[in-house]
C-alpha cells in the first residue's frame, strides 16, 4: 500500500487556514471591533501578503493532483465525473449560502439574498463559494483543451492573457478571480512533476525559492510598485515553490505534520462550513465588553487567532457530522464515482 505524503495535505491545511483567518478579520472582526484596533495595520499588511499565497497554492496544488486525470482529456475514467461533482458541490452549497442568509441582517457579508441573484450565482459567483466554481471550470478547460489536443505552452499563454485581462477590471469582483487565478491551476497541472519533486531539492534551493519570494513581497510593497503588473503576478507565483518546501520542511516536525495534514484532508468540509459559522457570529455574536480589549494589540491578535481556531473547529465538527448522512450529500454527488476519502482536489 502506498503511504501518503503528508506535505501536500499540510499544505492545503495551512492555506485554508490563512483563508479562515481572512474571512475572520473582513467579515467578523473589523465590523465588530472597528478599523482602528490594537493589530489593525498589522492584520492589513499581513493580509495583503496572505491573497499572493492562499489562493494560488491551492489552485496550483488541485492542478497537481487531478493532471493525471485531466491531462488525457475526456477519455480518462473520472474526468467528466470530475467536473460534474464539483459543481455539484457548488451549486448545492450556494443553495445552503442562500437559505443561511435569510435568516441573517443585511450588515452581514457574503449573504445571497434573492432569488434572482441565486439564478446569477449559477454562473457569475459572488461569494466566497468562487474557489469551488473556478475548480469547475478550470477542470472542464483542462480536460477540454488536452481532448482537442492544444500544447501546453498555448493553454498557459491563455491562461497569462486572461490574467492580464482580468487586471482591468474590478479588483474585488470574486466572479473576475475565476479568470485570474486559472493561470495557477494551469501551471499545477502541467508541472505537476516539478511540483511533486520541489520537497526533495536541495536546502539552498529551498532558501532561494523563500528569498526570492520574500523579495518579490518587498518590492510589491514600495509605492508606486501597484502599477507594474508584472510585479502582481510574479509574487504569486513564487509562492508556490516557496510554500511547497517550507512547509515540506516544517512538515517533518511530527506533531505540526499530523496537525496541519489533518486539516488540510478536511479542506472541503472547512471551506464550505467557515463561512455561514462567521457570517452567523457576525450578526449574532456580540462580544460586548471585548470591544475595549480590541485596542490592546496582544488582546487584539488573540482574538484573531481564537475565533479562527474556533471557526476552524465548529466547521471540523459540523463537518464529521454531516458527512455521516446516509449518501454523504452534502460532500459528494450521488451516484459519483469518486470517493471523498481520496478526492485531494479540494
Amino acid at each position: 500500500m502506498q503511504t501518503r505524503l503528508v506535505w501536500p495535505d499540510a499544505t492545503r491545511g495551512i492555506c485554508v487556514l490563512a483563508v479562515v483567518l481572512f474571512h475572520v478579520i473582513t467579515w467578523y472582526h473589523a465590523p465588530i471591533y472597528g478599523p482602528e484596533t490594537g493589530l489593525s495595520g498589522l492584520m492589513t499588511l499581513f493580509n495583503q501578503g496572505l491573497a499572493k499565497v492562499r489562493m494560488p497554492v491551492l489552485f496550483a496544488l488541485s492542478g497537481m493532483f487531478l493532471a493525471s486525470k485531466l491531462l488525457q482529456g475526456w477519455k480518462a475514467k473520472g474526468a467528466a465525473a470530475r467536473v460534474a461533482d464539483t459543481y455539484y458541490l457548488y451549486v448545492l452549497w450556494i443553495i445552503v449560502y442562500f437559505l443561511v442568509s435569510w435568516t441573517l441582517p443585511s450588515s452581514v457579508e457574503n449573504r445571497v439574498t434573492s432569488f434572482a441573484e441565486l439564478g446569477i450565482q449559477l454562473v457569475l459567483p459572488g461569494t466566497s463559494l468562487w474557489f469551488i466554481f473556478a475548480l469547475a471550470v478550470y477542470a472542464f478547460a483542462v480536460a477540454l483543451a488536452a481532448t482537442m489536443r492544444f500544447r501546453k505552452g498555448a493553454v498557459l499563454s491563455i491562461a497569462l492573457l486572461l490574467w492580464g485581462l482580468s487586471q482591468l477590471g474590478d479588483p474585488d469582483s470574486l466572479s473576475l478571480r475565476v479568470v485570474t487565478n486559472f493561470i495557477f491551476f494551469a501551471l499545477g497541472a502541467y508541472f505537476s512533476d516539478y511540483l511533486k519533486a520541489l520537497p526533495k531539492a536541495s536546502t539552498a534551493t529551498c532558501l532561494a525559492f523563500v528569498c526570492t519570494f520574500i523579495a518579490l513581497l518587498a518590492l510589491r510593497a514600495i509605492p508606486g510598485s501597484g502599477d507594474m503588473w508584472v510585479l502582481a503576478l510574479l509574487p504569486s507565483l513564487a509562492a508556490i515553490p516557496a510554500v511547497i518546501v517550507s512547509v515540506a520542511g516544517i512538515a517533518n516536525i511530527t506533531w505540526i505534520g499530523i496537525a496541519a495534514s489533518f486539516i488540510g484532508r478536511r479542506t472541503l468540509g472547512i471551506y464550505v462550513l467557515h463561512a455561514p459559522l462567521i457570517m452567523l457570529a457576525a450578526a449574532y455574536l456580540h462580544p460586548g465588553k471585548a470591544v475595549s480589549w480590541a485596542q490592546n494589540p496582544v488582546m487584539d491578535g488573540m482574538l484573531a487567532v481564537g475565533m479562527t481556531a474556533a471557526v476552524t473547529a465548529g466547521s471540523l465538527l459540523l463537518h464529521s457530522v454531516l458527512r455521516r448522512l446516509p449518501g454523504n450529500p452534502l460532500f459528494q454527488r450521488p451516484r459519483s464515482r469518486i470517493e471523498p476519502s481520496t478526492s485531494r482536489s479540494y
